[in-house]
């Protein structure tokens, strides 16, 4: 969770954070669990008049220097709220990829309501730009910043871990998935490729890590192909480190719009081989034959192949998967954007101490 984690980034470093979020969602839960400091706002259409009120209240008694609006009634609410209060820097981030329509409202809510906008892909920033004619410098690119794991398992160790929970031989290799299980991440199709390729391997299995409300179709899915009992649906991991170090090949299918998935960046500090989609921002990761392969969406086909690579090729797949590490150690951990985000909130603010 990028809200989550950042928050308790910038508290560690000994900064003031304060989150306003809906007292059912997660990130209250897991704000109020870590110690921050939050306070409970709807963000809903009914409660749009009082959240306004509330959160404007909030923000004369705090006195921010940085205001960071994460979602789409969220950004309605605070940005409104915040108007005229003088904050000297107000961001407004967008982390996912779709069409904007150039209305007033965008432009006002994109315009003059923000100094700065955040997005997580290249290819969103362009949208903006292109969509809302924003100035090319008050639209910024960061990459959600991945919280490494104090120390990864041996291969062989999370490996065998993960067979003898899912009880099969220790000698099956795993082609896997972690995210949302939904048809958007182009999982039918990962079901259609594993189901033409899965006998050229012997004992190979593919995992899908999450939870969603593809999953009973998937099921069915298999069944059909007949391949149920090499399909496995783990579920939602607290920890998917284990599993990510585990599999041999990671498939990141999707077919409509992505930011760039946390999923793909943490397959990467795992140092297990990478295949994506030419969707979103996972280009931005996923170099060509540089740090992982890729492929058209909606295209079976073009994913057997890039799969067959991985396994047929592992002299060139470990470069691939050294190359991706690397780049991920230099540019996408937390620590790392946690410092091009100060860096840019003290272009706004003179004498950076609290947030």
């Amino acid at each position: 969770m990028r809200v989550f984690h950042e928050a308790r980034w910038m508290a560690e470093q000994g900064h003031r954070v304060v989150v306003l979020a809906p007292e059912t969602s997660p990130l209250y839960a897991r704000a109020s669990m870590a110690g921050l400091t939050i306070s409970p706002v709807a963000f809903t259409k009914r409660s749009l008049v009082q959240d306004y009120f509330k959160v404007r209240r909030h923000l004369k008694n705090i006195r921010p220097d940085v205001l960071n609006t994460h979602g789409n009634m969220d950004a309605k609410v605070v940005l409104a709220a915040a108007r005229g209060l003088k904050i000297p820097c107000v961001i407004r981030s967008r982390h996912y990829l779709a069409p904007i329509k150039n209305s007033f409202y965008n432009r006002l809510l994109y315009g003059p309501l923000c100094h700065y906008i955040f997005t997580t892909a290249e290819k969103t920033s362009r949208q903006l730009v292109q969509d809302l004619e924003i100035p090319v410098d008050k639209v910024i690119t960061l990459s959600s910043g991945i919280v490494p794991p104090d120390q990864l398992d041996e291969r062989t160790t999370a490996r065998n871990m993960l067979c003898k929970e899912l009880g099969v031989d220790e000698s099956t290799r795993f082609v896997g998935y972690l995210g949302r299980i939904a048809e958007d991440k182009g999982l039918l199709d990962l079901m259609d490729t594993f189901a033409s390729i899965h006998q050229q391997y012997g004992n190979l299995h593919l995992v899908m890590v999450g939870e969603g409300d593809l999953a009973e179709r998937l099921k069915g899915k298999a069944e059909e192909l007949g391949v149920k009992q090499k399909v496995h649906l783990t579920g939602f991991r607290n920890n998917p480190w284990p599993c990510l170090r585990a599999f041999d090949c990671y498939v990141q299918a999707s077919n409509r719009s992505e930011g760039i998935p946390q999923a793909i960046m943490q397959a990467m500090y795992a140092k297990t081989p990478v295949v994506g989609t030419k969707i979103g921002g996972i280009p931005d990761v996923v170099l060509p034959h540089k740090t992982g392969l890729l492929i058209a969406p909606n295209n079976p086909t073009e994913l057997a192949t890039a799969i067959d690579e991985v396994f047929n090729k592992p002299e060139t797949a470990q470069q691939r998967v050294d190359a991706a590490y690397q780049m991920i150690c230099e540019k996408h951990l937390l620590a790392v954007m946690g410092q091009k985000t100060l860096a840019i909130y003290a272009r706004k603010i003179d004498g950076l101490k609290s947030i």
